[in-house]
């Protein structure tokens, strides 16, 4: 981008849609040339907005056939999925999963929802106490580690939806 003559300016939203509103519409106002989402699970609004502006947009970090918006990015379910049938073919059916919140970050709900369809398909759900969703930092990733590791049941494998959760 520097080399086309462009800029960079980032915003964090947390997963708070409101936040993104608020941060596109003040980015949108001071006259940017382009907008890049994350995630597909824009609110209506903003979508309006986008439209309503006519600025150029692109979403990442999920590819969604269907997204509103022109997206770039990996078929989360996919490989959520593919990552259980990968652990279930080497043996380890108790599943526990680490992952940011499934309300609030669409890729986490559809790599979720992933590990749940390939569970369903050998007749096993995910046990609600062998999913824990916390803030993706290492910190509480590493309490919820504790409370999987110190429950009653244990799960034979773990996965964790993102790098600093994993370490």
């Amino acid at each position: 981008l520097d080399e086309a003559g462009f800029g960079i300016l980032l915003g964090h939203t947390g997963g708070d849609p409101e936040r993104e509103y608020e941060q596109a519409r003040a980015l949108v106002e001071r006259g940017v040339d382009a907008l890049v989402l994350i995630g597909n699970a824009q609110q209506p609004r903003l979508l309006r907005l986008i439209t309503d502006v006519g600025v150029p947009v692109v979403t990442a970090f999920d590819y969604d056939e269907n997204s509103a918006l022109p997206c770039v990015g990996v078929d989360n379910e996919a490989a959520g999925r593919c990552l259980a049938e990968h652990l279930l073919d080497q043996g380890y059916d108790e599943i526990a999963i680490i992952t940011q919140p499934t309300l609030s970050n669409d890729r986490s709900g559809k790599r979720v929802d992933g590990v749940a369809s390939a569970l369903r398909q050998i007749g096993r759900a995910v046990r609600p106490e062998f999913l824990i969703e916390c803030d993706g930092l290492a910190p509480s990733a590493r309490d919820a580690m504790g409370a999987l590791l110190g429950g009653e049941k244990r799960p034979r494998a773990v996965v964790c939806f993102s790098d600093l959760m994993a370490i």
